[in-house]
């Protein structure tokens, strides 16, 4: 406590584990002016540049425990010693335990080694010594000519041995026996990738300013009667949403898809569209790009794995599932062939759109022509 002549008492013993932090010089200097000036908080704390709650609780603490009240307790680090023991404790645990997983694989080598010392051996394994051994003598005596399956045959012939191809096989194998009769030479033939491929130019941009000016097309399937099959080429154009040009065959080829483009071609005789298309093999071939670049055409393919690349060709397809085929069963391809034609011409000519301001595509190009 303060004794009058400005001097405190001395420390008091710090907690075990704890350091003592250095007493700031103006926390004693304002402390002692407040005490001094008859505890004139507001004072003090516009004179040193502190709050009246700081000088308050520094002179508070002060009269209860003295100075040493006002150093701030914190936990020292741990002495360096105190590390260097834990250490010297792990080093001896880790040599403990390699010394216990030493020993644990010498015994388990002994064990082995005993196991096999006193192994008997099979009547099998007996028995395939001895087939081994008649083996080599046949292979050499014939100068290497029988393979396994040639080797069966005069072991059953000649020394009437009944043995399995594949035992016999096996043998020769650990013999490392072979015939030297010509190999079969798998023919590989070597993967190429499509004739030609083109890049995303369309780039989802699904939106188009004039007629004719973005195409898209593809290929979907149909089944009829039992187990038959029909493929479907279509050619909607994304400014009115109609459908340009479509073609129905019993094959999925490059001829299908020709005799689309050329019904398009023939109805506008002008057009160079953007056609975008997925990477199927109609679409890569020689003579389909031969004839696109004839028409003036650029190709649009989507990428690997993204069938939202060709969003608008996908959608009308499950619209045209939807509303008619999944309603029916067709029996045969003349059927069929009817339905999907006054379908198609139902989409073109009666069917309404939202987003062609609530008109059919028909409707939306003639008003667009104005």
């Amino acid at each position: 406590m303060y004794n009058g002549q400005k001097e405190f008492r001395p420390a008091v013993g710090a907690r075990k584990g704890t350091c003592m932090a250095k007493i700031s010089g103006e926390e004693k200097q304002a402390a002692e002016f407040c005490i001094t000036h008859d505890r004139d908080y507001a004072l003090t704390a516009d004179l040193f540049g502190f709050t009246s709650q700081q000088v308050y609780s520094w002179v508070r603490k002060y009269h209860a425990a003295g100075i040493n009240s006002l150093r701030h307790e914190r936990k020292c680090p741990r002495e360096l010693s105190d590390w260097v023991t834990e250490s010297k404790q792990l080093k001896t645990v880790n040599l403990k335990l390699e010394m216990e997983a030493v020993l644990h694989r010498k015994l388990q080598q002994g064990r082995v080694y005993y196991k096999c010392l006193n192994r008997t051996v099979s009547q099998k394994q007996m028995e395939d010594e001895k087939l081994a051994g008649l083996i080599t003598e046949i292979y050499q005596a014939q100068r290497g000519i029988p393979g396994y399956r040639q080797m069966k045959i005069i072991l059953d012939r000649r020394y009437g041995l009944k043995y399995n191809l594949k035992r016999i096989y096996r043998l020769m194998r650990v013999l490392g026996l072979r015939s030297v009769c010509r190999k079969k030479k798998r023919l590989y033939k070597k993967k190429t990738p499509s004739e030609y491929v083109a890049e995303n130019v369309l780039n989802r941009e699904f939106s188009s300013d004039q007629q004719n000016e973005k195409w898209v097309t593809d290929v979907t399937e149909f089944k009829y009667g039992s187990i038959s099959k029909a493929y479907l080429s279509a050619v909607p154009d994304l400014y009115g949403r109609n459908i340009v040009a479509f073609s129905l065959s019993r094959r999925n080829n490059t001829p299908l898809v020709l005799d689309t483009f050329d019904q398009a071609f023939q109805k506008y005789p002008d057009a160079k569209p953007l056609l975008h298309s997925d990477r199927g093999v109609q679409y890569t071939s020689r003579s389909f790009r031969k004839e696109m670049k004839r028409a003036g055409v650029c190709q649009s393919m989507s990428r690997v794995g993204r069938c939202l690349d060709s969003a608008p060709m996908v959608g009308f397809w499950r619209i045209l599932k939807t509303e008619m085929y999944y309603l029916y069963h067709f029996e045969d391809y003349e059927s069929l062939r009817e339905a999907i034609c006054a379908y198609i011409d139902f989409y073109n000519n009666d069917r309404y759109q939202k987003k062609l301001d609530c008109m059919t595509p028909a409707q939306f190009i003639a008003a667009s022509a104005k």
